[in-house]
């Protein structure tokens, strides 16, 4: 069962507007369209083992000011996943929460400091992957096993680790320090871990361009999660300098495992994307 990854499947944005360049961190800000609705597509799909899945999630994102910085109203207007274990388990949890309103309150520089009725929205979460194993199809004894083995800690998960989880929502479109970033090219590290394993530090190189109104960010990294398997990142991102938010991302993550003829290979890409609602 892979949990790791699937759950941070909440990213994305896409508003074509001109800006002034940042031209230093004290220069760095958050300033989102405030009452335009936001559409926000994710899509991700996999290819391992010579199958493929896809996984689409659209939601719609409202930015109002508040006397202490910002409120974000999200609703999930759809949502599909793919047929693994760990995407049905994760989709039915987002299901659950579908046409309803999830309201982030936002400092100024736009890092969460609260989510209404969050142990409600958690639980209700939970709820829905729990009840996967008390649907009128009976589950094999292996899948049963996977959901309980998954519920139980989420249910007690730390709550700066489940606000993360629901946060990822609003955390992943924006673009905080990267709106500082300046044209060039510079060695990088990313962050990086197999299903078990520690988190290790990929090295690779970040290439900035600016050019049609956005900063683009793209960068390559590459190293070994173990012994046996090697990964390959590949990540564009379009960033909104003056309002700080990210556009566009797309993440490319490619693993091999084993060597030779006996080596498998997986591949997974996700876009995220946001434009304003057209009414």
């Amino acid at each position: 069962m892979r949990w790791d990854g699937v759950a941070l499947r909440l990213n994305a944005l896409l508003t074509t507007l001109p800006f002034a360049l940042a031209a230093s961190a004290a220069d760095a800000r958050f300033l989102p369209p405030e009452g335009k609705p936001l559409r926000q597509v994710l899509t991700e799909e996999r290819i391992e083992a010579g199958a493929s899945q896809r996984y689409v999630s659209e939601r719609e994102i409202i930015f109002m000011r508040t006397p202490d910085g910002y409120r974000a109203d999200v609703m999930i207007v759809s949502e599909s996943h793919a047929a693994d274990d760990a995407g049905a388990m994760f989709g039915a949890g987002l299901a659950a929460l579908k046409g309803q309103t999830i309201r982030f309150e936002l400092d100024r520089n736009g890092t969460i400091v609260a989510i209404a009725d969050e142990e409600a929205l958690w639980g209700r979460f939970c709820d829905a992957i729990e009840g996967m194993a008390r649907g009128k199809r009976p589950l094999d004894a292996q899948r049963a096993r996977n959901v309980a083995a998954l519920v139980a800690p989420l249910r007690t998960m730390p709550p700066a680790r489940r606000r993360a989880l629901l946060g990822s929502m609003i955390t992943a479109i924006i673009a905080g320090p990267r709106a500082d970033r300046q044209p060039g090219t510079q060695p990088i590290t990313l962050p990086a871990r197999d299903a078990t394993g520690p988190t290790i530090d990929l090295p690779g190189t970040e290439a900035v361009t600016l050019g049609n109104g956005a900063l683009t960010i793209e960068s390559t990294a590459e190293g070994d999660l173990n012994p046996s398997a090697h990964l390959i990142v590949k990540r564009r991102e379009r960033v909104d300098a003056a309002r700080g938010l990210i556009l566009e991302t797309r993440t490319q993550r490619d693993t091999i495992i084993g060597t030779g003829a006996t080596s498998r290979r997986s591949q997974s890409t996700v876009t995220s994307v946001i434009a304003f609602k057209v009414f």
